[in-house]
C-alpha cells in the first residue's frame, strides 16, 4: 500500500497522493562488495492516482502494470512498460532515466518518458471523455537546487498540440515559481474547450464554452516568469504572464439578448491583471464592424468591468433595430423616429454617442 508508507516515514510523504496497492516482485544481482548492482522491477496492482480528500482531483485505476530496471554501473532507471487500463483512465508508457547519486544519496534524476493512448473519463478533470494520442516528456530535477528543468513536454490529441519547454522553481515556501514558454497550434475553438482542464482558468473557460459556438484560434503563445510564491498573491504582476493569440470567423454572443459577433477576427494578449483585444473586422446581423478594441483591467475583481469600442456602419433601420435590443441602454425607440430613418442613406456611421444625441434630438425618452 503505497499510500500508507507516508504516514509510517516522511520520506515517502510523496506516495500520499498515489493510493495504489500493489503486488511487488524483484530479481536482484549482488557485486563482490555485496552491493547490488542491478535490479529488474515487476509490479501490478490498482487503486486511485490523486487526491482523495474533499474537492480534490482522483483518477481511478482499474489496474496497473509497471516493468523495468536499474543498472549500478551506469546509473540507469528503464521503464520497460507502464500500462494503466480501466474504464477512467487509460495509457501505456515507457522511458529511460538517468539517476544522479554519490553513494546512498539521490541528487537528481533526468530523462525521457513517452506515453501513447491515453483516455481520462474524470468529470472533475475534463467536460467531457477526453484521448490524446501521445506525450513526451524531457526533464531534470534538481534535488539541491530544488529546480525541475522541463527540455519539452510535447501533448498531442485530436487537433491539439501542445509544446512547453522551461523551469520550476521549488526553494521557497509557497507556490513554485514558473518560468515557462509554451504554445498550442492553431484549432477550432470548440476543440480548444473540449480539452481545456475545468479548473485551469474556469472563468475564461466556462465563459468561451458558453459564448463562442464556432472559430479559429491560434496560435497561441504563452510566458510565465513568475518567482516563487507569486501565484499565491491575490493579484499577478503585469509581467508574471503574457498571452498572445490571433482568432478568425468567430462567432460571439458579447451580451445576452443581443445579436451575436460574427465572422470576427483579430488578436488577444492576457497580461497579468489585464486582458486587451483588438477586433479589426466582424459584422453584427447584417451590419460591418470595424476598429474594434475590448480592455479589461483589474482581472481580479469580481465581474472586473471591461471597455469596449467599435465602429459600426449601416442602414438607420437595422443600426435601430440593434440598440434597441434588450438590454441594450437605448430601448423602445419610437416608432416616429423608425420612420424618420427608415430611409437614411446606407453609407451612415453611428456610434452609441450619436445615437443617443440623436434620439435626444428627438424628444424621445429612450434617450
Amino acid at each position: 500500500d503505497l499510500a500508507s508508507l507516508a504516514d509510517n516515514s516522511p520520506t515517502f510523504a510523496a506516495l500520499r497522493m498515489v493510493p495504489l496497492v500493489a503486488d511487488v516482485k524483484a530479481d536482484l544481482v549482488i557485486g563482490n562488495n555485496n552491493a547490488i548492482t542491478q535490479v529488474a522491477f515487476d509490479a501490478a496492482g490498482k487503486g486511485d492516482l490523486g487526491d482523495l480528500s474533499a474537492g480534490g482531483i482522483s483518477l481511478p485505476i482499474g489496474k496497473f502494470h509497471l516493468g523495468g530496471t536499474y543498472d549500478d554501473a551506469s546509473s540507469e532507471l528503464k521503464i520497460d512498460d507502464l500500462t494503466i487500463d480501466g474504464d477512467h483512465t487509460r495509457a501505456k508508457a515507457a522511458g529511460s532515466f538517468l539517476v544522479k547519486r554519490e553513494g546512498s544519496v539521490v541528487h537528481g534524476i533526468a530523462g525521457t518518458l513517452e506515453a501513447r493512448a491515453l483516455y481520462f473519463d474524470s468529470p472533475a478533470l475534463f467536460a467531457q471523455p477526453v484521448t490524446f494520442s501521445g506525450l513526451v516528456i524531457s526533464a531534470a530535477y534538481d534535488r539541491d537546487a530544488k529546480s525541475l528543468n522541463l527540455s519539452r513536454v510535447a501533448l498531442t490529441g485530436g487537433q491539439l498540440a501542445f509544446d512547453m519547454s522551461g523551469t520550476v522553481d521549488f526553494s521557497g515556501d509557497g507556490t513554485p515559481g514558473l518560468a515557462l514558454k509554451a504554445s498550442i497550434a492553431q484549432l477550432p475553438v470548440r476543440e480548444l474547450v473540449k480539452y481545456w482542464p475545468l479548473r485551469a482558468a474556469p472563468g475564461a473557460r466556462d465563459w468561451i464554452d458558453r459564448s463562442v459556438p464556432t472559430g479559429i484560434i491560434g496560435p497561441l503563445k504563452f510566458v510565465t516568469n513568475a518567482a516563487p510564491g507569486v501565484l499565491d498573491k491575490g493579484i499577478l504582476p503585469e509581467d508574471a504572464l503574457s498571452l498572445t493569440f490571433p482568432f478568425g470567423n468567430v462567432t460571439a454572443s458579447y451580451i445576452k439578448g443581443m445579436t451575436p459577433i460574427t465572422e470576427a477576427r483579430g488578436t488577444g494578449t492576457l497580461t497579468g491583471d489585464t486582458f486587451d483585444g483588438t477586433v479589426p473586422t466582424a459584422n453584427i446581423g447584417m451590419l460591418p464592424l470595424t476598429n474594434g478594441t475590448i480592455h479589461i483591467p483589474n482581472l481580479h475583481l469580481v465581474a472586473a468591468p471591461g471597455y469596449i469600442h467599435g465602429h459600426v456602419e449601416g442602414g438607420m433601420p437595422e443600426i435601430l433595430t440593434l440598440i434597441n435590443e434588450d438590454p441594450s441602454t437605448i430601448r423602445n425607440a419610437s416608432a416616429s423616429i423608425r420612420q424618420k430613418w427608415a430611409a437614411a442613406p446606407r453609407s451612415m456611421s453611428i456610434s452609441p454617442y450619436r445615437c443617443c444625441e440623436i434620439c435626444r434630438s428627438n424628444n424621445s425618452s429612450s434617450a
